[in-house]
């Protein structure tokens, strides 16, 4: 290669210099189409270099319709990279074992690299915290070492008044919001691409709807892209629910259910806390307090559907992808 009065011939090269541009060479004249397959092509290449071999190659992917199949150690070549794409491989009893879909973090936890930023998950109180603690367990160590759970004392009010539009501002995309099912608004707010086409009048309105109060948000456009993407909805009225609905599949329980269902017909926080004072042997006048009720209600948690637990997994799971 001359450059002006420059010479640079592979004698000067790196090993990873020169293999890079060979690799590269070859796979720009590959028919279309082609299966590739390259282990390790990340070996004497830097870091940026590393980010610049993946952008090529997915480049490549798209203009050709190649199928590369890459082995790698190196994060950099998978981060970003969908769960559908990544194909781990681990030990397993002294067997070679595969699993076919993994996200980056899962991955990253294999191979020995620190976890990044944490991602935060606010919910409206302890009990809704833990019910989205025990339901990003089920995604695994690794993805489940990313989350920290918080709740939030001022409860939903304050949430949606002060927390999301700050968060949106800021564009926050470290950190999701799970609300009890009553603040659903049920209403749909249209996806990326769509909701441009809105005029100010109408991103307003649909603020007012979204939020259930007339708030300031700052940018009408950023704050309805946020809720839509960060902010989920348990699939019941508040937590109580999804930890009860989960009992009454238990036949154990079914004939002291539905003697506190009558007794409490619209008041869950009231079963739960007879059934803490019986599950302690207390009598009439000896009062459980909110974290012996909280207590036994963790004890609860095992029995939540598994669909409830599938829909917080995914929202979770979407944080990592």
């Amino acid at each position: 290669m001359q450059f002006n009065d420059i010479n640079y011939t592979e004698a000067w090269a790196g090993a990873g210099e020169f293999s890079v541009v060979r690799l590269v060479y070859e796979i720009m004249n590959a028919p279309k189409k082609s299966l590739i397959l390259l282990d390790e092509p990340e070996t004497s290449l830097h870091p940026g270099a590393q980010k610049e071999l993946k952008r090529f190659l997915l480049d490549q992917i798209l203009r050709n319709k190649h199928q590369i199949v890459v082995s790698t150690h190196s994060h950099f070549l998978f981060e970003g990279l969908p769960s559908k794409a990544i194909k781990l491989l681990y030990l397993d009893d002294s067997k070679i074992r595969v699993k076919q879909e993994t996200v980056p973090d899962e991955a990253f936890f294999d191979l020995g690299i620190p976890p990044r930023e944490k991602i935060g998950v606010l919910t409206e109180d302890r009990l809704a915290s833990e019910i989205a603690r025990h339901c990003c367990a089920t995604l695994g160590e690794a993805i489940f070492n990313r989350f920290k759970f918080e709740n939030h004392p001022g409860g939903a009010e304050f949430i949606w008044n002060r927390d999301i539009p700050a968060y949106s501002r800021l564009n926050r995309k470290n950190l999701f919001v799970i609300l009890d099912g009553d603040q659903n608004p049920n209403v749909e707010i249209p996806k990326e691409g769509e909701i441009e086409r809105l005029n100010k009048a109408e991103l307003g309105a649909l603020v007012d709807s979204v939020s259930k109060a007339k708030i300031k948000t700052g940018d009408d456009l950023q704050y309805l892209n946020y809720v839509r993407d960060f902010v989920f909805y348990f699939p019941l009225s508040i937590p109580e629910d999804i930890l009860w609905s989960g009992m009454k599949t238990q036949h154990s329980m079914l004939e002291e259910l539905a003697r506190l269902e009558e007794k409490f017909p619209n008041d869950t926080k009231k079963r739960f806390e007879e059934l803490t004072e019986r599950s302690l042997g207390r009598t009439n006048f000896q009062n459980v307090n909110a974290d012996e009720i909280f207590n036994f209600q963790k004890q609860q948690i095992k029995f939540i559907s598994e669909d409830t637990i599938q829909q917080i997994a995914d929202f979770l799971q979407k944080g990592v992808i």
